[in-house]
């Protein structure tokens, strides 16, 4: 799998896919058995810090103290976790 421009530092998979996080910014999804790309997200910074795949959700996270979930029964971004807010709270 071919594409991303930058060291890939974390990857993980299924039986369909593969997932790659690099320090390019991107998370790309690849199709295992056409061997090319499915999708990628962009808009990370370089320091994604890892990636986890399941069934139906990929999750990507160390980039701008957020998780990211993808739901993959849509396509869309499922939820984006903000640390930050725990600490809002407790400001109140």
């Amino acid at each position: 799998f071919d594409g991303h421009t930058a060291p890939v530092v974390c990857v993980d998979g299924d039986a369909e896919k593969v997932v790659s996080g690099a320090r390019d910014g991107t998370v790309r999804v690849w199709d295992i058995s056409l061997g090319r790309l499915r999708f990628m997200l962009q808009g990370f910074t370089p320091y994604i810090g890892s990636v986890q795949l399941s069934s139906s959700w990929l999750m990507a996270d160390g980039t701008n103290n957020a998780v990211v979930m993808m739901d993959f029964s849509n396509g869309e971004p499922a939820e984006e976790e903000d640390d930050d807010d725990e600490d809002d709270d407790e400001d109140e």
